[in-house]
Protein backbone atom coordinates (compact mmCIF):
# COMPACT_ATOMS: atom_id res chain seq x y z
CA UNK A 1 0.00 0.00 0.00
CA UNK A 2 2.95 2.53 0.85
CA UNK A 3 3.58 2.35 -3.28
CA UNK A 4 0.54 3.99 -3.63
CA UNK A 5 1.10 7.11 -2.02
CA UNK A 6 3.76 9.37 -3.38
CA UNK A 7 5.45 12.42 -1.84
CA UNK A 8 3.45 15.14 -3.76
CA UNK A 9 0.01 12.91 -2.65
CA UNK A 10 1.15 12.35 0.81
CA UNK A 11 2.43 16.81 0.99
CA UNK A 12 -1.28 17.38 -1.01
CA UNK A 13 -3.23 15.24 2.53
CA UNK A 14 -1.42 17.15 4.90
CA UNK A 15 -1.75 20.71 3.55
CA UNK A 16 -5.76 19.43 3.08
CA UNK A 17 -6.68 17.28 6.62
CA UNK A 18 -3.78 18.39 8.92
CA UNK A 19 -1.29 16.37 10.73
CA UNK A 20 -3.80 14.26 12.30
CA UNK A 21 -4.91 10.80 10.43
CA UNK A 22 -8.18 10.88 12.36
CA UNK A 23 -8.86 13.83 9.73
CA UNK A 24 -7.92 11.74 6.67
CA UNK A 25 -9.81 9.99 4.28
CA UNK A 26 -10.72 6.45 5.25
CA UNK A 27 -9.87 5.03 2.13
CA UNK A 28 -6.16 6.74 1.79
CA UNK A 29 -5.45 6.99 5.06
CA UNK A 30 -3.26 3.47 5.58
CA UNK A 31 -0.91 4.26 3.30
CA UNK A 32 -0.49 7.63 4.45
CA UNK A 33 0.29 6.18 7.41
CA UNK A 34 2.85 3.62 5.80
CA UNK A 35 4.44 6.11 3.66
CA UNK A 36 5.00 8.17 6.48
CA UNK A 37 6.54 5.86 8.31
CA UNK A 38 8.68 4.55 5.24
CA UNK A 39 10.00 7.46 4.46
CA UNK A 40 10.23 9.45 8.40
CA UNK A 41 8.71 12.20 7.62
CA UNK A 42 8.77 14.91 10.11
CA UNK A 43 4.88 16.24 10.87
CA UNK A 44 5.90 18.83 13.63
CA UNK A 45 5.08 21.96 11.73
CA UNK A 46 1.84 20.18 10.58
CA UNK A 47 1.10 19.49 13.87
CA UNK A 48 1.80 22.90 14.97
CA UNK A 49 -0.12 24.56 12.31
CA UNK A 50 -3.14 22.38 13.65
CA UNK A 51 -2.58 23.52 16.86
CA UNK A 52 -3.02 27.16 16.18
CA UNK A 53 -6.19 26.46 14.02
CA UNK A 54 -7.88 23.96 16.75
CA UNK A 55 -7.34 27.54 18.93
CA UNK A 56 -8.91 29.98 16.43
CA UNK A 57 -12.97 30.23 16.77
CA UNK A 58 -15.20 28.79 15.24
CA UNK A 59 -16.95 31.22 12.70
CA UNK A 60 -20.00 32.93 14.11
CA UNK A 61 -23.48 32.14 11.99
CA UNK A 62 -24.92 35.20 9.93
CA UNK A 63 -27.38 36.92 12.49
CA UNK A 64 -31.01 37.21 11.09
CA UNK A 65 -30.41 40.96 10.69
CA UNK A 66 -27.90 40.42 8.13
CA UNK A 67 -29.99 37.67 6.74
CA UNK A 68 -32.67 39.77 6.24
CA UNK A 69 -30.43 42.62 4.53
CA UNK A 70 -29.18 39.85 2.45
CA UNK A 71 -33.06 39.16 1.24
CA UNK A 72 -34.00 42.49 0.87
CA UNK A 73 -30.97 43.12 -1.50
CA UNK A 74 -32.27 40.38 -3.57
CA UNK A 75 -33.78 41.16 -7.00
CA UNK A 76 -37.28 41.14 -6.79
CA UNK A 77 -38.76 39.15 -9.58
CA UNK A 78 -42.00 39.93 -10.60
CA UNK A 79 -44.67 37.53 -12.07
CA UNK A 80 -46.22 39.10 -14.66
CA UNK A 81 -49.32 36.77 -16.45
CA UNK A 82 -50.94 39.00 -18.35
CA UNK A 83 -48.76 38.63 -21.47
CA UNK A 84 -49.53 34.73 -21.16
CA UNK A 85 -52.91 34.99 -20.65
CA UNK A 86 -53.41 37.07 -23.13
CA UNK A 87 -51.68 35.16 -25.86
CA UNK A 88 -53.64 32.28 -24.76
CA UNK A 89 -56.92 34.14 -25.17
CA UNK A 90 -55.92 34.76 -28.61
CA UNK A 91 -54.87 31.45 -29.77
CA UNK A 92 -58.22 30.11 -28.15
CA UNK A 93 -60.26 32.65 -30.54
CA UNK A 94 -58.08 32.29 -33.63
CA UNK A 95 -58.63 28.46 -33.19
CA UNK A 96 -62.66 29.03 -32.98
CA UNK A 97 -62.83 31.59 -36.26
CA UNK A 98 -60.85 29.04 -37.94
CA UNK A 99 -62.62 25.98 -36.98
CA UNK A 100 -65.98 27.89 -37.43
CA UNK A 101 -64.67 29.13 -41.16
CA UNK A 102 -64.08 25.71 -42.10
CA UNK A 103 -66.90 24.38 -40.92
CA UNK A 104 -68.79 26.89 -42.81
CA UNK A 105 -67.07 25.76 -46.24
CA UNK A 106 -67.53 22.50 -46.00
CA UNK A 107 -69.92 20.22 -48.30
CA UNK A 108 -73.18 20.02 -46.74
CA UNK A 109 -75.64 17.41 -47.70
CA UNK A 110 -75.68 15.87 -51.49
CA UNK A 111 -72.14 17.82 -51.95
CA UNK A 112 -70.60 15.35 -49.28
CA UNK A 113 -71.46 12.42 -51.27
CA UNK A 114 -70.28 13.75 -54.38
CA UNK A 115 -66.95 14.83 -52.51
CA UNK A 116 -66.37 11.25 -50.72
CA UNK A 117 -67.12 9.81 -54.30
CA UNK A 118 -64.77 11.99 -55.83
CA UNK A 119 -61.73 11.25 -52.74
CA UNK A 120 -62.62 7.70 -53.06
CA UNK A 121 -62.77 7.10 -56.57
CA UNK A 122 -61.02 3.69 -57.52
CA UNK A 123 -61.05 4.70 -61.67
CA UNK A 124 -57.55 3.72 -63.11
CA UNK A 125 -56.42 6.88 -63.37
CA UNK A 126 -53.20 7.67 -61.36
CA UNK A 127 -52.81 10.47 -58.52
CA UNK A 128 -51.32 12.56 -60.94
CA UNK A 129 -53.12 11.89 -64.17
CA UNK A 130 -51.21 9.04 -65.46
CA UNK A 131 -52.75 6.12 -66.48
CA UNK A 132 -51.76 3.10 -64.69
Amino acid sequence: MADEMGKGRFEALIAAYGADPKRWPAEEREAALAFAQSAEIDLSEAHAIDALLDLAPAPMPPSELLQARLMRSLPKREVRLAPAVAALAACAVFGLIVGYGAGLNAPMGADVDQVLATAFDSSDQGWIGEDS
